[in-house]
């Protein structure tokens, strides 16, 4: 106390000595507060800076770092994408919403906007460099041009509503087009196949199909696609199949399909299709498959259609066909199916048929057939079934159909001016399973040997209409 008195010398206002004495207690607590203070400041300074910093303003943030990803991006004329950028500072946080400023090497070759998005404008390479303060990374970029097989599905899938396909898978992606849905490429890249088949198409084929000029297969059936088949289809020279079918398409079938000399088979039955068959199509060397049924196709048969040697299918059922079957058509030697039923065909059967030796089944059924049954039909060892109801056939049933004796089924029906006893030949027919003579004047005769037989086709598919000849 008197250390404290000495100090404050001769001042005449100094503080009596208790009061001195409360202030010595108030500096000592004061100095234990504070030394207490710090020490738990200190034992909890280690807690605070363990783990994560938590959130820190970006403002006080300075980018230290930047990193993009990926680091080379390959690419196609007109494909977009957006890298992903990171942005860390000197303690390695991360800094959201960080400033960014983009830079190109090539800016002919890709574009990047403020967001980001790199759009690729022409073949070759560009360096992209994103900056963010001082920090920087790059990323290389290569882009390919889009080859006309893609600029072709392109359109081709504009054009059908190709978003809405039930399967769409890599279209339009950089995926090879080998990967697209429905697409089949070769080593090269180049388009053999384009098969879509209930997929949801909806729209008209576009004209750039005929850029496909490696395609061999074209197959494409949905109720939606609608339009014209397009000219630009005569251009695919490679082409073997074509496929459209059960769909809405109308319009005439195009002469320039005469041009595909590869053709192996032209399916475009159950659509729309109008005006007549192309006279040029008897030009397809190579057609096997000519299947033309269930349109709307008028006028008569070409006789050119004699001239494809190596056709096994002829379908031209349930179309506005006129005129008479041509004679031409007994040239088809290879033919195994003819089918000419539900249209408006006229005039008599021709006997040149009768030399359609591989012929397995007939059926002219449902026109305005005239005459009699010609005898040669005979001559079809091989046919097994033949339907020629519903005309206007006249006269006996030739005995020379007897020598069918491949056949199990045997139509008739609804020909008023077929009359008489059938032939006994018809006991040949070992096979036939199936007899309808329903709307006719045709009977069967009495004689034990035919009846015994006629025993027997009834046991298969049956008989129809037939009744026994009365006795003379």
């Amino acid at each position: 106390m008197r250390e404290y008195l000495a100090v404050q010398g001769s001042n005449p206002y100094r503080t009596p000595v208790f009061r001195c004495t409360v202030r010595r207690i108030d500096l000592t607590i004061y100095l234990k507060c504070t030394f207490l203070t710090a020490y738990l400041c200190a034992l909890c300074l280690p807690i605070v800076s363990c783990g994560d910093k938590g959130p820190t303003d970006s403002l006080s943030q300075v980018p230290a770092r930047v990193t993009v990803t990926p680091s080379h991006m390959n690419l196609k004329v007109g494909d977009t994408a957006e890298p992903t950028v990171t942005v860390r500072d000197q303690d390695n946080s991360r800094i959201t919403n960080p400033v960014l400023s983009w830079s190109i090497s090539a800016p002919q070759v890709v574009s990047v906007n403020s967001q980001g998005v790199i759009t690729a404008l022409s073949a070759g390479g560009a360096v992209v460099t994103v900056m963010s303060g001082s920090a920087s990374a790059v990323m290389r970029v290569s882009v390919r041009p889009v080859s006309k097989d893609e600029a072709a599905l392109a359109a081709f899938y504009a054009a059908m509503d190709g978003s809405r396909w039930s399967n769409n898978e890599n279209w339009l992606s950089a995926r090879p087009v080998g990967d697209w849905y429905g697409v089949t490429a070769d080593s090269e890249g180049r388009v053999r196949e384009l098969v879509l088949d209930r997929n949801g198409l909806n729209g008209v084929l576009p004209p750039e199909l005929g850029a496909l000029d490696e395609l061999e297969r074209l197959e494409l059936r949905d109720i939606s696609i609608k339009g014209e088949i397009p000219d630009e289809l005569g251009r695919l020279e490679r082409l073997r199949t074509l496929y459209i079918f059960e769909s809405s398409i109308t319009g005439p079938i195009p002469s320039s399909l005469a041009n595909l000399r590869n053709l192996t088979g032209l399916y475009l039955y159950e659509n729309q299709l109008t005006g007549e068959i192309p006279s040029s199509l008897g030009n397809l060397s190579s057609l096997v498959y000519l299947i033309l049924s269930g349109n709307r196709l008028s006028g008569e048969i070409p006789r050119s259609v004699g001239n494809l040697g190596g056709l096994r299918w002829l379908q031209l059922n349930r179309n506005q066909l006129s005129g008479a079957i041509p004679a031409s058509l007994g040239g088809l030697s290879r033919l195994t199916s003819l089918d000419l039923s539900s249209n408006g065909l006229s005039g008599s059967i021709p006997p040149e048929l009768g030399n359609l030796s591989n012929l397995t089944f007939l059926h002219l059924g449902n026109n305005g057939l005239q005459g009699q049954i010609p005898s040669r039909l005979g001559a079809l060892r091989a046919l097994e079934r033949a339907f020629l109801s519903s005309n206007l056939l006249s006269g006996p049933v030739p005995p020379g159909l007897g020598g069918m004796t491949s056949l199990w089924q045997l139509d008739l029906s609804n020909n008023t001016q077929l009359a008489g006893p059938l032939p006994i030949e018809l006991v040949n027919l070992t096979n036939l399973r199936a007899l309808w003579l329903t709307g006719t004047g045709l009977c069967a005769p009495l004689d034990p040997g035919f009846q015994a037989w006629l025993a027997r086709v009834d046991q298969g598919a049956g008989l129809e209409g037939v009744v026994n000849c009365l006795a003379n």
